[in-house]
């Protein structure tokens, strides 16, 4: 699979130039935007991603033409996050986990961020556009990096190939894998987006539109999207 790869020393962000730069690239083949530095990066909603420069792995992955429905955009970010578990877990000294919906932790601390974003026509995707960030050798303060003697060349082996064939023939059984790296499986605390209240509820998974299953004490299960909910660490 060829995949165009295209490097900069610094960028604002590997993500914002694929969706500002994609009518200009290849929409025949898939396409890989990598950074030393980003000085503005970019994560979920309107949080930004913070990394210390040249210490992390940065890297947007361009899809070509497409026409994807939402849920199997949805099955591609559940995936990417599967992709990162499963390939860098080998290199790290404990094994890697997924915090809903697009953080990957190591030892109770965030280890990489993911991003991703559907260029939509109608209804369905005509391009997607997929950003990781991964701590190397360096993290910020209350963060975690994977190793200090792994280069980005290293990490770049590991998931880049991997990670774009994943995107572009799906994972059936993402929803299932998805679950299993789960960190927050099982009783937990989580609070409403907005509220201080902190309730202990039973973490059920994700299901396919990537709406994260809540059980309360009353056995009744409630279905949140992104942005309505969030878990609550036990070290907050």
């Amino acid at each position: 699979m060829y995949i165009k790869r295209l490097h900069y020393k610094e960028i604002d962000s590997t993500h914002a130039f694929a969706k500002r730069e994609e009518k200009s690239l290849d929409a025949r083949d898939w396409t890989a935007i990598s950074a030393d530095n980003q000085s503005q990066g970019r994560g979920q909603g309107a949080n930004g991603w913070q990394d210390v420069a040249g210490h992390a792995f940065l890297c947007t992955l361009l899809s070509p033409e497409k026409n994807w429905s939402a849920e199997e955009v949805m099955q591609r970010h559940l995936a990417t996050a599967v992709v990162v578990c499963e390939h860098l877990s080998p290199l790290a000294e404990h094994p890697l986990g997924i915090k809903w919906p697009n953080d990957i932790y190591l030892q109770g601390k965030k280890l990489a961020g993911i991003l991703t974003e559907a260029l939509w026509e109608g209804s369905h995707c005509r391009r997607y556009i997929g950003s990781m960030g991964v701590n190397l050798t360096s993290a910020p303060e209350g963060c975690a990096y994977l190793g200090t003697e792994l280069s980005v060349e290293t990490i770049r082996a590991a998931v880049l190939q991997a990670w774009a064939e994943t995107l572009d023939h799906g994972m059936q059984d993402a929803v299932d894998r998805f679950n299993a790296l789960l960190i927050h499986r099982g009783m937990g605390r989580w609070r409403r987006i907005h509220s201080e209240e902190v309730q202990t509820l039973h973490c059920l998974g994700v299901d396919r539109f990537g709406r994260i299953g809540l059980e309360d004490a009353q056995g009744l299960c409630h279905w949140y999207h992104h942005g309505e909910i969030q878990w609550v660490s036990e070290r907050t």
